[in-house]
């Protein structure tokens, strides 16, 4: 029913709300430092390069690393 308590306006309240809360810990909180997307899945944290995957694709050689197969 418009205007009953439990409905709110359709698009106004769910942009005031969707990626709302504040993202200070846990995977929300990282981001790319390439890129500095925080919405990639695949963030590669381990020795402490904090890189998408896509990122971590296209910089690899740069960084040092070699791919052996």
């Amino acid at each position: 029913m418009p205007g009953d308590q439990y409905s709110a306006p359709a698009k106004e309240a769910h942009g005031r709300v969707w990626y709302s809360h504040p993202r200070e810990y846990g995977k929300g909180a990282r981001s790319c430092r390439v890129t500095g997307d925080k919405k990639k899945n695949g963030i590669i944290r381990k020795y402490g390069l904090n890189m998408s995957r896509q990122a971590f694709r296209e910089k690899a050689e740069e960084i040092g690393f070699k791919k052996y197969r």
